[in-house]
């Protein structure tokens, strides 16, 4: 997909630059604050793959109701150029209500972009930014839940178990226009 620009940014020396293409995936989340941080920015919304374009998010997003463990979820979502939800602000946060509400969806778990399993007890999303606020958690229960989760009828974040299979969100940012 060539319709896309990268950001690259490199925290220890504080410089940045835009590639014209995808420059990576989004499989993994940032691990070390040092390393180069990369983000796809795309021109258009994916609306042929399902795709809701929200333009005062400048976001596209799809609600996948076909069940996956966490990682098989962000491989769908960096399949389809895009990643997995995240909430890393207030107005994310509204965004996801009005898509679940959009959906007609009310009850249930969701995955979303975020988790410690690659460095425990520091939850951050894909995109390296860190979250703290949960409900009452985290609380890695049982030592097993290291993946971001949505309850919808509490509207609140959780942290849950990564491998059983949930519904999820992808989302595509968009570039300002």
């Amino acid at each position: 997909m060539n319709d896309s620009l990268s950001f690259q940014y490199n925290v220890a020396s504080k410089q940045c630059g835009v590639h014209v293409g995808r420059f990576r995936s989004a499989v993994m989340p940032i691990q070390d604050p040092n390393l180069l941080i990369y983000w796809t920015y795309y021109k258009n919304c994916r609306e042929d793959l399902g795709y809701t374009f929200y333009p005062d998010d400048n976001t596209c997003v799809k609600f996948h109701s076909v069940k996956k463990s966490w990682m098989e979820a962000n491989l769908v979502c960096d399949t389809e150029y895009g990643h997995m939800y995240l909430v890393n602000s207030l107005d994310k946060f509204d965004l996801l209500k009005t898509v679940l509400n959009a959906e007609g969806i009310a009850n249930g778990f969701f995955y979303l972009g975020g988790t410690d399993q690659f460095m425990e007890g520091q939850f951050s999303w894909l995109d390296g930014s860190t979250y703290t606020n949960f409900q009452g958690s985290p609380n890695n229960e049982n030592g097993e839940e290291h993946c971001f989760g949505y309850r919808a009828y509490e509207r609140g974040l959780y942290d849950i178990t990564c491998t059983k299979p949930l519904k999820f969100l992808c989302e595509i940012p968009i570039l300002p226009k």
